[in-house]
């Protein structure tokens, strides 16, 4: 686990000036030296970081290469995370420099648990038609601007009918934010259940998305159930996306749940084409 290595790799001298001390010039040139391959980490981490965010501008979405693009931010935060801590040993203040890795080191186990990168949510709406019809348009991702605000456009990639393997091109909005992903269909039970995968990623950032829609019959027409299941990678976790994530739970349940009552209009109104 290179974060955690990282970050109780200077622990050691730390720890061994404030059990034996010595003489002040000593300490500071232990701290120097032990400084020095954290410092040179960082600085290329960083070159790296800004080299490869640049070259994947404009370019489709690369699960593995965004991911390895935050590997190398989470390694540039935490050499820089080490330095300092090392820097407030040579400042006499080696007790800081163990709190702020320790916190450090909580902050990396928290977020190992995938359960606490994911964010769920669950939105139910009856609507006043037939299921075949309902399916038809949801199972069509093309469709989700219409319903859905934050999602801009939507774009079918592949050819052939919908369904396993369909894949979708979609743009969306979030705030400021400006997101890139590709969703592919996964399981497709027609007129009863579609779901899909869908990696977005804003800037460095990725977000592995799985959507599930179940329809099924009810008084009144159908009953159709969303749910979202957001997750980052344990990367983007590491530098505060699965904490905004969370906070913005929410948010995406009222975007959904708005988002759903639209759809509903759309499906009972006379004006739909069935």
């Amino acid at each position: 686990m290179v974060p955690l290595l990282i970050l109780t790799l200077p622990t050691v001298p730390i720890i061994y000036v404030m059990l034996y001390g010595g003489p002040r010039l000593n300490r500071w040139l232990l701290f120097a030296v032990v400084s020095v391959p954290f410092v040179a980490i960082s600085v290329v981490a960083l070159v790296l970081s800004i080299t490869r965010y640049w070259s994947a501008r404009g370019k489709p979405v690369d699960e593995l290469a965004a991911d390895r693009r935050m590997a190398t931010l989470v390694l540039l935060f935490d050499c820089t995370i080490a330095t300092v801590a090392l820097n407030q040993g040579a400042a006499d203040s080696p007790a800081l420099g163990l709190v702020i890795l320790a916190a450090a080191v909580v902050w990396t186990i928290f977020w190992l648990s995938p359960s606490r990168r994911t964010t769920v949510t669950t939105t139910t709406v009856v609507i006043d038609d037939d299921p075949a019809i309902v399916f038809a348009f949801v199972a069509d991702d093309v469709n989700l601007p219409r319903y859905i605000s934050m999602i801009v456009a939507v774009e079918k990639i592949s050819s052939g009918p919908i369904g396993p393997g369909t894949r979708f091109r979609r743009h969306e909005i979030a705030g400021k934010q400006k997101l890139e992903g590709v969703s592919e269909v996964i399981d497709f039970e027609r007129n009863k259940l579609v779901s899909s995968r869908l990696i977005s990623r804003s800037s460095e950032s990725l977000i592995l998305t799985s959507e599930v829609m179940t329809m099924e019959p009810g008084p009144t027409g159908t009953v159709l159930h969303h749910q979202l299941k957001a997750e980052t990678t344990y990367n983007s976790a590491l530098v505060g996306l699965a904490l905004l994530l969370t906070l913005m739970k929410s948010t995406l349940v009222s975007r959904y749940t708005v988002g759903l009552g639209k759809l509903k209009q759309i499906l009972e109104s006379d004006e739909f084409d069935r």
